[in-house]
């Protein structure tokens, strides 16, 4: 159960002796259900034996990398999912998004109050290539670094920044409409939430093996099992893991053409 507090209340005057009464705080609270998030590999003996290490074998750097990938893909598509629960909505079904959706956008936020400061945007790849596109029939447009430093890595799936936005692309993000419509959104800090559980109380139990993903912390575990009779071996990804809607206002679902 995630708790939040709305700080959003005025002060009031008061007499020069008066006593100035409590003003309780407006909070909500939303429950996630953390559950199991799983991927299994397989390889035969004979695949290790001739495959290129780091490409077609399951060695611990390759098994760390889509791990790890594996979990991004999947966390993406649980937030995804959630986009089409937000009351709030910008875009035309079945027309191209625009630039104007993506202002469209802002203004709901900023009506609702929300915070304006790191705005998330996580789209179809659909989506991001409508609104480039868009983008390219505009005067003094500005993509905030096309990314991040370009002598820097950029974390996988980032496209830009624009106007304070941060521009997300997955081809996670679920359809809508019967196919016709992608289902992305346009969120504030607090309008999602999730939680997972450390797999630190597995440490020490045959078979997983906590080191196989970088980072001490890690939510993301691994299990491995071995077949001698049939020739095979496999590495089994987990991750427990939950997201939900925490604050409706301060999500916008962007609707456009599939």
């Amino acid at each position: 159960r995630l708790a939040q507090a709305t700080y959003d209340d005025s002060m009031a005057s008061d007499t020069e002796i008066g006593t100035v009464a409590n003003t309780t705080l407006s909070t909500n609270n939303s429950e996630i259900t953390i559950a199991r998030q799983d991927l299994s590999r397989e390889a035969s003996h004979l695949y290790t034996i001739t495959g290129r290490a780091g490409f077609h074998q399951l060695d611990a750097g390759t098994i760390a990398m889509d791990a790890r990938n594996a979990g991004l893909r999947r966390f993406s598509a649980m937030i995804a999912d959630l986009h089409a629960s937000l009351s709030s909505s910008v875009g035309t079904s079945g027309v191209d998004a625009t630039v104007d959706d993506v202002y469209d956008a802002k203004f709901t936020l900023n009506l609702a109050n929300a915070e304006m400061a790191g705005l998330t945007a996580l789209l179809h790849n659909q989506q991001i290539n409508d609104i480039v596109s868009s983008m390219r029939g505009e005067a003094n447009i500005n993509l905030e670094g096309e990314g991040l430093n370009a002598l820097s890595v950029q974390p996988i799936g980032f496209k830009f920044a624009f106007r304070g936005i941060n521009f997300w692309q997955s081809d996670q993000v679920p359809t809508a409409d019967a196919t016709a419509n992608r289902d992305g959104a346009i969120f504030a800090p607090g309008c999602f939430g999730y939680a997972d559980a450390s797999p630190s109380a597995l440490a020490g139990v045959p078979g997983v093996d906590m080191s196989a993903i970088s980072g001490v912390d890690s939510p993301i575990w691994v299990q491995f099992d071995h077949d001698p009779r049939a020739g095979t071996y496999s590495a089994i990804y987990n991750w427990y893991l939950g997201v939900g809607e925490n604050e409706d206002a301060r999500g916008v679902r962007f609707k456009t053409d599939a």
